[in-house]
């Protein structure tokens, strides 16, 4: 139910800020020979694609470095729609990847001197796995999607320096899962991890280690690109699967909600995880740019440590569905029609 709640808000919001953005754009820019032969042809044809109404700038690809995008006055960033990142909270949009990209607009049109002619931030809401074929094929000028550096990776894409260093990706269990004691006991067990991620890429690696010594392997099961962290998480918290992985830091924050969750932190799948922005390959001013604005921004620094603390460190920004009292409330209620006489319930509680 809430990952359809996601897609369908993700599908509503592309569509919102398509409309929105190319209105501004036409403001900006004024009329255009397209915009006329459009109109002429709106009498006779049900639909005509044209660029200039395209979802988000997204409909036609477009390359170069950022010389180029401060000429389209505009960088079109992919961002994961989760609270985390980039979502909706009501008429406002919020998230770590919304703030701290605002700030970086913000510092390059100064830095450039455009204004009032400003280059902006277009926002693109995609799935993890969509990233970097995006990118690749200019659908998207960078990414803030929270993607750990990795060799496999740089050789499709560019990354900035990190924004954050010293990370750890660990193993979580639900209440019913069989307890580990080394990454050993992980052999024969099935984990659900998103295909083509640093956690994918990190259980194969041990996977392959076991095998080595005479152990099964793990079982490793592809989940939908759609489903983000908070999704997996709360799968396990209610034992639907058995294992995943994550970044310990937000496993933490999601277990101030999922009390049910076992977190694995002494046996760390993978150690020194570093995160960055992502960029098309041959953007070397974009990364440049980027850079300079990283260094004075990343985790350590005074604006980094801000960001951290308010995202990584605060469970009061998690959905209130996601609240204690929700959850206590829910499991009451569960249990008040599991104690109804046969027959009672047909409320589909169980």
């Amino acid at each position: 139910m809430m990952t359809t709640i996601r897609i369908v808000t993700c599908a509503l919001l592309i569509f919102s800020f398509g409309a929105i953005s190319c209105s501004q754009e036409k403001e900006r820019l004024g009329p255009r020979a397209e915009d006329t032969t459009a109109s002429a042809t709106a009498d006779t044809a049900t639909f005509t694609f044209n660029p200039d109404n395209e979802f988000l700038g997204i409909g036609v690809p477009e390359f170069g470095d950022l010389d180029s995008m401060v000429a389209r006055r505009k960088i079109r960033a992919l961002v994961p729609y989760t609270h985390l990142y980039y979502y909706i909270d009501g008429k406002e949009r919020k998230g770590v990847a919304f703030e701290v990209l605002n700030l970086f607009e913000k510092s390059l049109n100064m830095q450039l001197r455009l204004k009032p002619h400003m280059v902006q931030i277009i926002f693109i809401p995609v799935s993890r796995t969509q990233v970097i074929p995006l990118l690749r094929d200019g659908y998207g000028d960078l990414a803030y999607a929270g993607m750990t550096i990795t060799e496999e990776r740089k050789q499709e894409v560019d990354f900035s320096m990190p924004t954050i260093t010293g990370l750890r990706e660990i193993i979580v269990g639900g209440p019913a899962s069989p307890k580990l004691h080394s990454l050993a006991d992980l052999a024969g067990q099935k984990i659900y991890l998103h295909a083509g991620s640093s956690y994918e890429s990190a259980a194969r690696k041990l996977s392959d280690s076991l095998e080595m010594r005479g152990l099964p392997p793990i079982i490793i099961k592809h989940v939908d690109p759609y489903l983000e962290t908070e999704d997996l998480l709360e799968m396990t918290n209610s034992g639907v699967i058995p294992f995943t992985a994550t970044v310990e830091d937000l496993a933490r924050l999601w277990s101030n909600v999922m009390d049910s969750l076992v977190l694995y932190d002494q046996i760390p799948l993978a150690t020194n995880i570093s995160y960055g922005w992502v960029f098309r390959k041959d953007s070397p001013k974009l990364k440049a740019a980027a850079d300079k604005f990283i260094a004075k921004n990343a985790r350590g620094t005074l604006m980094g440590n801000m960001m951290y603390k308010k995202y990584v460190e605060n469970e009061k920004l998690l959905p209130g569905m996601y609240s204690k009292k929700t959850i206590a409330q829910v499991k009451a209620l569960n249990a008040h029609f599991r104690s109804m006489p046969a027959g009672i319930n047909s409320t589909g509680f169980c």
